[in-house]
């Protein structure tokens, strides 16, 4: 099949992918183990009972009812309007932020986050600059290196250690 530019660069291999294949085979596996990376954490039955609870109670309780209603419908392009207002609730009473619900951006996990944030302000720009992102590690999480659409997005810098 002939993809774009944008196609080719999400159709070959890379580090998340292969880390994720790697994931996917342990968990087939015929021995026991314990998942301590990749973003899935250990999966432990007292905290999966009581997830199962939490989300019974909601289910249940009287978010049910508009979580139930959201099944199948499709959000507002920017998310769930009360689900934000809470979240913006939640994050001023526990943090004392200030923000307002123009500061809250839901993604589908950090990879889909960062693919936004490192395309809008890495690359090229219209007035012909084109901008990296620094990271203290270049990156630190191997899903991170692979989510630009073009260029080089990354660069690091040597640090300087000074003995005080």
């Amino acid at each position: 099949m002939n993809f774009s530019n944008f196609g080719q660069k999400f159709i070959q291999p890379s580090g998340i992918s292969q880390l994720m294949d790697d994931l996917g085979d342990a968990l087939k596996s015929e021995q026991p183990i314990n998942m301590l990376g990749g973003g899935n954490p250990a999966r432990i039955d007292a905290v999966n009972r009581a997830f199962l609870a939490v989300y019974k109670s909601l289910a249940e309780g009287e978010l049910g009812s508009t979580a139930i209603e959201n099944i199948g419908n499709y959000s507002n392009p920017k998310g769930d309007a009360k689900f934000i207002d809470a979240l913006v609730d939640f994050l001023n009473r526990h943090y004392d932020w200030g923000i307002t619900k123009d500061h809250i951006a839901l993604t589908n996990g950090s990879q889909n986050a960062f693919f936004y944030l490192f395309d809008l302000f890495g690359g090229k720009f219209a007035d012909g600059k084109d901008k990296s992102i620094l990271l203290p590690l270049a990156p630190e999480y191997i899903g991170y290196s692979d989510v630009h659409i073009a260029g080089k997005h990354f660069v690091a810098v040597k640090p300087i250690i000074e003995d005080s």
